[in-house]
This record gives C-alpha cells, structure tokens and sequence, in this order.
C-alpha cells in the first residue's frame, strides 16, 4: 500500500521531471536557433551598408553585439 504509493510518486515526478528537461531543452534550442539567424541577417546587412540602428531595430540584437559582429567582418 504505502510502500507502492511512494514508489507510484516517485516514477511520476521522474517522468514529470524529463519531460520538464525535454521541454526546456527544445524551447532553448529554438531560442539558439533564431539568435543565429538573426547574427547571419545583421552580417548580411552590415555587408550591404545597412545602418546599426537599422538592424537593431529589425533583428532586435543589441547595437554592441551588432558593432561586435562588423568588428568581427573587418579582420
């Protein structure tokens, strides 16, 4: 009785627990997934001559990561 309730406990917060990982994990990975490609579009702008301000406001990465990516184009 007692016994089997607390191991019935213990397999479900198991269970709760990896899909809580699984969750998270897909949620950062998508998270990953569009800061990449908002970096490739700033680079591609900044290779095209686009305004910092510009890509700040339609990529929404922050200006010293954009000024870091042209620094990074420069050499």
């Amino acid at each position: 009785g007692r016994q089997e309730g607390r191991q019935e406990g213990i397999q479900q917060g198991i269970q709760q627990g990896i899909q809580q990982g699984i969750q998270q994990g897909i949620q950062q990975g998508m998270r990953q997934g569009e800061l990449q490609k908002a970096r490739a579009s700033a680079v591609e702008m900044l290779r095209d001559g686009v305004a910092v301000d510009q890509i700040v406001k339609w990529t929404k990465l922050g200006q010293e990561e954009i000024e870091m990516l042209h620094q990074n184009l420069d050499t």
